[in-house]
C-alpha cells in the first residue's frame, strides 16, 4: 500500500468525462515541488491525477489551470506496449482526498478569468497580411 500526499498546482485545464460505467471522472496534470536537488534548483514532480465520482463533479466546477491544491491518494502504474512493442509505464495519482489551497471565491474567480482568456483567444482571425499583399 502507498499513500501520496502533496501540495502543488493544477498544470492544465481539467478534463471532465465519464467512465464506461457512467461514473464521473476528472483528469488533470498535478505539479508539486520536491526536495530532490538538481543543479542550482530542485526537481518538480508532475503526475496525471484522476478523481472519480461526486468529488470529480465538485472539483470540475471549481478547478482551473493554476489552482493550488493538496492531494492525497494512491500512486498507480500501468504497463503497456507502445506501437514498437516496447514496454512503457504510465504512473498516475488516484485522488482520494483533496483540500483547496485558496478560498472558494478565489477558485471561482480564477476559473472565470481562465475561461474568459480562453474564449478571447480561440476565434481570432490571423493577424497581419503577407508583405506581397501590402506592396501590390
Amino acid at each position: 500500500m502507498n499513500n501520496y500526499i502533496a501540495t502543488g498546482r493544477v498544470a492544465n485545464e481539467p478534463v471532465f468525462g465519464k467512465t464506461q460505467n457512467g461514473k464521473s471522472k476528472l483528469t488533470f496534470t498535478f505539479i508539486s515541488g520536491s526536495r530532490i536537488k538538481e543543479g542550482e534548483g530542485y526537481l518538480n514532480f508532475t503526475v496525471p491525477a484522476i478523481v472519480y465520482g461526486k468529488p470529480a463533479e465538485t472539483l470540475y466546477d471549481t478547478l482551473s489551470k493554476g489552482s493550488p491544491l493538496t492531494l492525497a491518494g494512491d500512486l498507480g502504474t500501468r504497463i503497456y506496449a507502445d506501437e514498437n512493442g516496447e514496454k512503457r509505464y504510465y504512473t498516475f495519482l488516484q485522488v482520494d482526498k483533496y483540500d483547496y489551497g485558496e478560498s472558494l471565491e478565489m477558485a471561482l474567480s480564477r476559473k472565470n478569468r481562465n475561461q474568459k482568456a480562453e474564449d478571447q483567444t480561440q476565434d481570432y482571425p490571423p493577424v497581419g497580411r503577407d508583405m506581397d499583399e501590402i506592396n501590390d
